[in-house]
C-alpha cells in the first residue's frame, strides 16, 4: 500500500530552571499537565509549600482537583518526565485554578516532586 517512513531525531530536553512545564490535550476534551519542581541542586529538600497557578493568563480554566497526582523522583527520561517515582506524603489543597503542594519530607540531592493534574 501507500506507506511512507523516515528517520526522526528529537533533541533531549533542557531543564535549567527550578521548575519545567509541560502538558498535552488528552483527546477527551481535558489537558494534561506536567509539573516538576521543588529542585534543590546542591544538597537536600527539607520541605515546604509550592504553589502552581494553572490559570496565571486569567482565562477561568480550573484544575480538576480529584485528578492531582504527587510523587517524588530522581530518575528522568531525556525529556524529564519520571521513568520510576515514589509516593510522597504531600499535602495537597487545590481550589479553582491554584494548588498548594505542601511537602514535609527530605528530598535528596536529585529528587525532585513530580506533578501531574487535568484541567
Amino acid at each position: 500500500g501507500d506507506q511512507m517512513s523516515d528517520v526522526v531525531n528529537f533533541d533531549s530536553a533542557a531543564f535549567t530552571e527550578n521548575v519545567l512545564h509541560s502538558g498535552r490535550t488528552t483527546g477527551y476534551g481535558s489537558f494534561e499537565s506536567y509539573h516538576l519542581g521543588m529542585r534543590c541542586p546542591n544538597g537536600y529538600f527539607l520541605g515546604g509549600t509550592e504553589k502552581i497557578d494553572y490559570d496565571n493568563f486569567n482565562h477561568n480554566i480550573n484544575l480538576d482537583c480529584s485528578s492531582v497526582q504527587v510523587y517524588s523522583s530522581n530518575d528522568f527520561n531525556d525529556w524529564w518526565f519520571p521513568q520510576s517515582y515514589n509516593d510522597t506524603n504531600a499535602d495537597i489543597t487545590c481550589f479553582g485554578s491554584n494548588l498548594w503542594i505542601t511537602l514535609d519530607e527530605k528530598l535528596d540531592d536529585g529528587e525532585m516532586v513530580w506533578v501531574n493534574a487535568l484541567q
